[in-house]
């Protein structure tokens, strides 16, 4: 992931098949625009919009208001998401 600014970037978290129960969060800063949610989920049928819910309001927690959030989530349990 490439941040608008250039910089401004965090990676967090494992990937590959045989992770459960945990998540990869990629952050990049923007400068200006919002934020820009790509959110991929094997359990987003049945939980897409609560993990959305979950990391929006994470994020205003945090007061981040631009960035680009990648998330793969490998069937994370909600205080893992918040993380």
């Amino acid at each position: 992931m490439r941040s608008s600014s250039g910089s401004d970037r965090g990676v967090a978290g494992r990937t590959g098949d045989d992770v459960r129960s945990d998540l990869r969060v990629e952050v990049a800063s923007r400068d200006g625009g919002g934020l820009v949610l790509q959110i991929a989920s094997k359990v987003d049928p049945y939980y897409g919009t609560s993990i959305r819910d979950l990391v929006r309001e994470t994020l205003g927690r945090l007061a981040v208001a631009d960035a680009e959030i990648r998330v793969d989530d490998r069937g994370a349990l909600p205080f893992v998401i918040a993380a």
